[in-house]
């Protein structure tokens, strides 16, 4: 009852924030302008970035299979997808993204996936990705500083204290990887939860010493399937890329030419790193504001109109269709495994 109520609320946060967000904008701006520019937009280019969306999940599903198979568990390409969908909708309704990985970890482990093996998982994804931005930083710094220093103090502040946050996950993830003490109180906890959502109460000690025994050795992984590991970063760097290329495409269906790919790529990458922290469900508010005042320069008199359709393509319709999936497969697959276990 718990979860189901912090989720509603998180819910109702989300909201709040979409709604405020879009009334100040368009309080500033002409919507009949912002419609009319919307209307220029050629369907095919719509099409498009659908089609991106659709291989972002893809591309972490593989993730998931070529990691979980390193680890001698297989898993089909649907389930693989089904995890990237939870933790998308997850990490966009929750503070600072941290709802995703839980959420992804109580369904895999629905799915009798060792615990010990779905926590290696999740915290290499997450090592991979933060490793993305850090990289999309120092290429910025290369190749576009004037992202962070000809856009006022602020944007200078968030952009650094978000490498700073990428940086110092990495750093964690990789002690929490060969840190037994750190997972035995990430175990605890989420038998504490677990043990809630399905009104049990028993004493989980004995199978968090047996999973800790086995964690390092799993942990230790990575150092015998290096080529496992090389492709999954590459697949990662791919599916993020395939998300900010939403950008381009918006450009592109406004008859712009200007600006290079790799320009607009990276300015989207900027974007990311200065929401990094900002400790809002999905950074609403925070990405629509700083993408609408940086993408000036890039869509001019078009800039609120393409952030609104960027925003709209990549993440909030997306959203609202991955909602009725996981209400679906959860209510299909998972809801009867918890009533099943409730009433034994």
């Amino acid at each position: 009852m718990k979860k189901k109520n912090s989720i509603i609320i998180s819910s109702i946060i989300f909201l709040i924030l979409i709604l405020s967000t879009y009334l100040i904008i368009f309080h500033n701006y002409n919507f009949n302008v912002i419609y009319d520019n919307m209307k220029l937009i050629p369907f095919t280019y719509i099409i498009i970035a659908f089609l991106l969306v659709i291989l972002y999940f893809l591309c972490q599903a593989l993730y998931f299979k070529i990691i979980f198979k390193s680890e001698k568990v297989d898993i089909t390409l649907k389930k693989g997808i089904f995890y990237s969908i939870v933790e998308f909708f997850f990490s966009a309704i929750t503070p600072s993204s941290t709802g995703g990985q839980p959420i992804q970890l109580y369904y895999m482990t629905k799915d009798k996936i060792p615990m010990r093996k779905s926590i290696i998982a999740l915290i290499l994804n997450t090592i991979i990705f933060k490793i993305f931005f850090i990289v999309g930083g120092i290429c910025i710094l290369i190749f576009y500083p004037e992202f962070i220093f000809n856009n006022g103090y602020l944007v200078n502040v968030l952009f650094w204290l978000g490498m700073l946050i990428d940086i110092s996950l990495v750093v964690g993830c990789l002690l929490l990887m060969y840190n037994q003490k750190i997972v035995s109180v990430i175990l605890k906890f989420f038998f504490k939860i677990k043990n809630k959502i399905l009104k049990r109460k028993e004493n989980n000690d004995e199978q968090i010493k047996e999973i800790l025994e086995k964690y390092i050795d799993e942990a230790k992984f990575i150092k015998d399937n290096t080529s496992s590991v090389l492709i999954a970063n590459i697949i990662t760097f791919i599916q993020r890329i395939l998300l900010f290329s939403i950008t381009f495409v918006v450009y592109k269906s406004f008859g712009l030419n200007q600006m290079s790919y790799l320009k607009i790529l990276l300015l989207q990458i900027f974007v990311q790193i200065t929401c990094e922290g900002i400790i809002l469900p999905g950074g609403v508010g925070a990405s629509e504001f700083i993408s609408n005042y940086l993408f000036i320069s890039i869509f001019g008199l078009f800039s609120t109109s393409a952030m609104i359709i960027c925003r709209t393509l990549s993440f909030y319709i997306p959203l609202i269709i991955l909602l009725l999936i996981i209400i679906i497969v959860t209510k299909k697959y998972y809801f009867k495994k918890d009533k099943k276990l409730h009433k034994e």
